[in-house]
């Protein structure tokens, strides 16, 4: 499996950007939106909450690879931090039944009879009948491939599963014109001096891309109580953190992108 569709799932997680010549100058950019947003100021309740990240072409990191312009610079890890006013409850989906290799080349129901469907905890998106690419609105991913001339996207349909190791998200994508098939694990952890915000974080690790990058990465994660929220502080905080392999990160320092919301507490 070509290492480039192995990664277009991992930015997991995610990836938004705008043109920029070095490290750090805006890269990145996120969008967040949690659902309701007006909640209880000290009692967790049951949410969703739908990330996006976008990446635009690397086209002004000075590469002299034509078609390294013309695509997103490869992530190699991408982390999203999340506001104190969230949790993840993993106890409340079941664990997928197989560990992450055994999802290896599966199609999205393949995936889903191995896993079990209740452990789904992404909202899902199917592509329109017949179509060989389609703009994800709520779950799903594009991988952009450039080349001396232009580019090609390729969407790919996203389904995320409460993972069987503790603390982990198991990402499934499958190619919707490629029959291709990138699995990455994500792991939840606790808020630690690094994060943009002051509550949990999904960190991915991508691997090296060998063509194309991550142009849109949505995910909307709601299965129950598996993720909790309150409105103890009225402005919320979401971040995302990642290193390149190319162009615009040759230093390998973290890009910094962040967004935020507001919440209205219940009185």
């Amino acid at each position: 499996m070509p290492r480039y569709l192995a990664a277009a799932l991992a930015a997991l997680v995610a990836l938004a950007c705008v043109n920029v010549a070095t490290a750090g100058a805006g890269i990145q950019a996120i969008d967040a939106k949690l659902t309701p947003t007006k909640l209880s100021k000290k009692k967790f309740k049951p949410a969703k909450i739908k990330i996006t990240i976008e990446t635009q072409n690397n086209d002004q990191a000075g590469d002299s690879d034509p078609k390294f312009s013309n695509q997103p610079p490869a992530a190699t890890r991408t982390i999203v931090d999340f506001p104190a006013n969230m949790k993840f409850d993993q106890s409340a989906a079941p664990r997928c039944k197989v560990d992450s290799a055994a999802l290896a080349g599966t199609t999205t129901e393949q995936a889903i009879e191995a896993c079990g469907k209740k452990s789904i905890v992404s909202v899902g998106e199917k592509p329109p009948s017949g179509a060989t690419f389609w703009q994800p609105k709520k779950t799903g991913a594009v991988q952009r491939v450039g080349s001396d001339t232009g580019w090609t996207d390729y969407s790919f349909v996203v389904t995320a599963f409460n993972g069987k190791q503790k603390n982990t998200i198991y990402l499934h994508a499958r190619g919707t014109l490629l029959p291709i098939t990138a699995v990455l694990v994500g792991k939840l952890t606790k808020n630690k001096k690094a994060s943009l915000s002051n509550g949990p974080s999904l960190d991915v690790t991508v691997p090296v891309l060998a063509a194309g990058g991550i142009k849109t990465f949505k995910t909307t994660v709601k299965h129950g109580s598996y993720v909790q929220a309150r409105c103890k502080q009225k402005n919320m905080t979401y971040g995302a953190r990642s290193t390149f392999d190319s162009g615009v990160d040759t230093d390998h320092t973290p890009t910094k992108a962040t967004t935020k919301q507001k919440c209205k507490q219940k009185k």
